[in-house]
């Protein structure tokens, strides 16, 4: 699989996530595992009308790196938080591993402090997303 099969494989997954993407193209280019994973998160998701753009792609070896924004409507609970319908963007990042010609791998990043800001939330409760104990508890 060439460099630009790999970055036209992330932007269809990137484009399956939209809420008017079809999560079936995730069969088509994730391994099962990755499919089902992602499949799972998103039929849940406490987010629609989501929109995702593509900012940057890199692609080297098995590796796709990129940089993406969203745009999405608060729409079920999150970490805690109940629907607020409240418009919200945000900015991540994600690094995706392929295997013989299928993603097999995801490492996402995003601005859950810059997220819970526009949702309205004081703090970031202490088990959402994103949160990890201090070392040794």
């Amino acid at each position: 699989m060439t460099a630009t099969d790999q970055k036209e494989a992330v932007r269809r997954f990137m484009g399956a996530l939209e809420s008017r993407g079809s999560l079936d193209v995730l069969d088509e280019i994730c391994t099962p595992a990755i499919a089902e994973e992602w499949r799972a998160t998103m039929e849940d998701f406490a987010f629609t009308d989501r929109t995702f753009t593509v900012d940057q792609i890199v692609a080297e070896g098995s590796q796709v790196a990129i940089l993406w924004s969203i745009n999405a409507t608060h729409t079920g609970e999150y970490a805690h938080l109940a629907p607020t319908g409240k418009h919200t963007s945000n900015t991540g990042s994600g690094f995706f591993t392929f295997e013989e010609g299928r993603i097999a791998d995801i490492v996402s990043h995003y601005d859950a402090d810059g997220l819970y800001d526009q949702l309205g939330a004081a703090v970031r409760p202490a088990d959402s997303p994103g949160t990890r104990p201090p070392a040794g508890v």
